[in-house]
């Protein structure tokens, strides 16, 4: 749940956590925080949908494809989520008490200037 506070805190208040720096320096500050945002605004929305559901992906875009390789190669996001079939979602050995914890932290903390949900 730490690694979700610390998008919030990338986020909200700038705040680059320990291991954010090399994604950071990878992909840079720009693309991390779109890939920050999407992630956010994903899980905040899926406090307002009855049936949940996983984030699709279109590789085309640049923060879908960083995604996959943020998971790939970080052990921080990894272990809450994953990426199959163009499709990023918690992972399944996650409990429904730990998603729903990580949703209302996200829904509570996070306040999107503009959140559009599809």
């Amino acid at each position: 749940m730490k690694s979700v506070n610390d998008l919030l805190d990338y986020v909200e208040k700038g705040h680059v956590a320990d291991w954010l720096v090399a994604i950071e320096r990878n992909i840079g500050r720009e693309r991390l925080r779109v890939l920050c945002i999407k992630v956010l605004g994903w899980l905040k929305s899926q406090n307002h949908l009855r049936t949940k559901r996983a984030l699709d992906l279109n590789m085309a875009y640049p923060w879908c494809a960083e995604l996959a390789g943020v998971l790939a190669q970080d052990a921080h996001l990894a272990a809450i989520f994953a990426v199959a079939e163009n499709t990023f979602d918690f992972r399944e050995d996650v409990s429904d008490e730990l998603r729903n914890e990580i949703r209302a932290m996200v829904d509570k903390d996070y306040e999107p200037r503009l959140m559009t949900v599809k």
